[in-house]
C-alpha cells in the first residue's frame, strides 16, 4: 500500500506529487510522460512517433509544402489557399 492510501503491486509504483511512479519520476513538461530525468523526456519526445507521423513534442502535421511537423498550429504556415492542417 502506498502512502497516500492508494494500492500497487510494489513501493515504486506508488505515484508521488506529480503523479509519476517513484522509478519514473519526473513528469517531461513537452509531452505529460513520466522519466527518470531530463534526457530521458528529450529522447521519449523523439522517440514517439504518432500515426501522423509527428512526433509527441511537435504533433501538428501542417499543409505546407514542407509538410513540417509543429508544436503548435501557429508554427505552420498555411499560405493563401490553405485554411485546415492535413491530420
Amino acid at each position: 500500500m502506498c502512502e497516500n492510501g492508494a494500492c500497487a503491486f510494489n513501493n515504486s509504483q506508488c505515484l508521488n506529487e506529480v503523479g509519476c511512479p517513484k522509478n519514473l519520476p519526473i513528469k517531461c513538461a513537452d509531452h505529460g510522460m513520466c522519466a527518470k530525468n531530463e534526457i530521458a523526456c528529450d529522447l521519449l519526445a523523439s522517440a514517439s512517433s504518432l500515426t501522423n507521423g509527428c512526433s509527441i513534442n511537435k504533433p501538428y502535421r501542417c499543409s505546407d509544402l514542407e509538410n513540417d511537423c509543429a508544436k503548435n498550429l501557429d508554427e505552420c504556415d498555411f499560405g493563401e489557399s490553405c485554411e485546415y492542417p492535413l491530420v
